[in-house]
């Protein structure tokens, strides 16, 4: 399965439950809470499996909002990482963990940074 047939099959899998996914050039990656209209936007400057990565730990995020698990930030990033995981087994979409884990731990280590930064 191709790189852009598995971020189609994790885009269908959010928006059948009516989670809104936009890729902009520029725009900030994220989940943006909402119970009426959650949204699910991805910068598209980032290309490759790095894309799909991304859609994964931000559909982590809404997984996790589902399930009402606040916890603090950096544990929160953590748990949607790991839940983007389980999502890609679940849909049956095969990724390279070692390289999903080494980009999300890049990701990690910068949300560490800027925790840092902020409690100073």
């Amino acid at each position: 399965m191709s790189n852009n047939e598995s971020v189609e099959i994790v885009r269908d899998f959010l928006e059948s439950r009516e989670v809104v996914v936009q890729f902009d050039k520029g725009s900030i990656c994220g989940f943006w809470k909402s119970k009426r209209n959650p949204l699910i936007t991805i910068n598209t400057n980032i290309r490759g499996n790095n894309r799909l990565y991304v859609l994964l730990h931000e559909a982590g995020h809404y997984l996790s909002f589902l399930e009402n698990e606040n916890c603090d930030l950096l544990l929160e990033e953590q748990t949607a990482w790991e839940k983007g995981e389980e999502l890609a087994s679940s849909l049956q979409i095969d990724i390279d963990k070692t390289q999903y884990w080494k980009y999300a731990n890049r990701c990690l280590n910068a949300y560490l940074k800027d925790y840092l930064k902020n409690e100073n």
